[in-house]
């Protein structure tokens, strides 16, 4: 088969390293991946370069509603290389390849859901009408869970033969603890005694970041050698930084940027993985927090709790419940080893059990080749 992997951009984030794997795992199978992003890359985070593949960014400007140009580019895309899949990661994804595809009724169309589309369309009919038009042209909606399944099924009127769940495919190599914590002590100043929380993630409004920061402010009293990494780059990162002054945090809250080539270190040696989002889909950095052994807390948003179960995997408290979430991070620093290693067997075992790569490659390459079948026996 040959796939288009069409992604917003080529950039080494959530939604594009998923498809980025799974387009890995189909080549090692055979199979010919073209990998495109819609928009140029921009700014300083890495590059997703896919091996044996050919990689290509369109032109498109991500600040124009409707790129006109973009259609016409993607589809002389689609023309030159003539996918039997085209798999849309992302809204804007879908949108320019419905469009594209005018007059095309040849490649097959999976659009691959990663988050609670409801939350970002809001009360706005004329998008949801938009959606709709455009849902008639997919023949086949792929969320990461059950939550975000269910949410597009019922905002976009989808039938159940044209929606379904595979989990998100997941390859993380955890390192030691001991080279974790060290790793910190060494190049960003955490002493052997700190208490450090991790947060993963754009520093976006969405994140909830601000609520970290006065989280941090409630918990310093009572755990003063509290440290919370943020790691990532964002619009929010200005204010956020103005904020951390503000309540003078100096001394508890560091902003470590796009950590790329260090992120397993910096998550195996912290004490807990933090995430206090508003919207989350099924959130791969929480699994890496899980495969490292380091607790999890966070928001019961979106698909969070098909992971984090409530003192099975990890604490899942609702969103910005100050007390709440006090609470468990006191609870894990107090936490006795039985018991934390209790939850942390748990939490590794979910991932492991649920959100294999190769498992998820066969999921997809299962599908592929049902649309393909379907659309020869029309």
């Amino acid at each position: 088969m040959k796939i288009l992997q069409l992604v917003t951009s080529r950039k080494s984030r959530g939604a594009e390293i998923s498809a980025f794997l799974l387009s890995q795992e189909l080549i090692k199978r055979g199979h010919q991946v073209v990998w495109a992003g819609l928009y140029p890359i921009e700014g300083e985070m890495g590059i997703l370069t896919l091996e044996n593949s050919t990689n290509l960014d369109l032109t498109g400007n991500p600040q124009k509603s409707l790129d006109f140009k973009l259609i016409f580019e993607l589809r002389k895309l689609i023309q030159k290389h003539k996918p039997d899949i085209i798999q849309a990661n992302g809204s804007d994804t879908w949108k320019y390849s419905v469009l594209a595809l005018i007059g095309n009724s040849k490649p097959r169309l999976v659009y691959r859901n990663i988050s609670i589309m409801s939350h970002w369309v809001g009360p706005r009919p004329w998008i949801k009408r938009m959606y709709r038009l455009l849902a008639k042209r997919v023949d086949y909606f792929c969320s990461v869970g059950e939550v975000a399944n269910e949410d597009i099924k019922k905002l976009l009127n989808i039938p159940d033969s044209k929606s379904g769940v595979i989990r998100r495919g997941f390859e993380f190599y955890p390192v030691d603890k001991a080279i974790g914590k060290s790793f910190l002590q060494i190049n960003h100043g955490i002493n052997p005694g700190d208490f450090v929380c991790v947060q993963v993630g754009s520093l976006s409004v969405e994140k909830n970041l601000e609520f970290s920061l006065h989280l941090i402010v409630k918990l310093k009293k009572n755990i003063p050698n509290l440290k919370l990494l943020i790691i990532g780059e964002g619009v929010q990162r200005q204010n956020l930084e103005k904020l951390k002054s503000k309540l003078s945090l100096e001394n508890h809250v560091f902003f470590l940027g796009h950590q790329k080539e260090d992120l397993n270190k910096i998550i195996a040696g912290s004490d807990i993985m933090l995430l206090t989002s508003h919207i989350e889909g099924v959130p791969g950095v929480l699994m890496e927090g899980m495969l490292s052994s380091v607790p999890v807390i966070a928001s019961s948003v979106g698909g969070v709790p098909e992971l984090v179960k409530n003192g099975e995997t990890g604490w899942c408290i609702s969103p910005n419940d100050l007390e709440a979430f006090a609470k468990a991070i006191q609870e894990v620093s107090e936490m006795d080893e039985i018991s934390r290693k209790k939850i942390l067997g748990q939490a590794y075992n979910l991932v492991i059990s649920n959100y294999s790569l190769s498992k998820v490659t066969q999921q997809f390459e299962e599908l592929y080749q049902s649309l393909l079948a379907t659309s020869k026996s029309k």
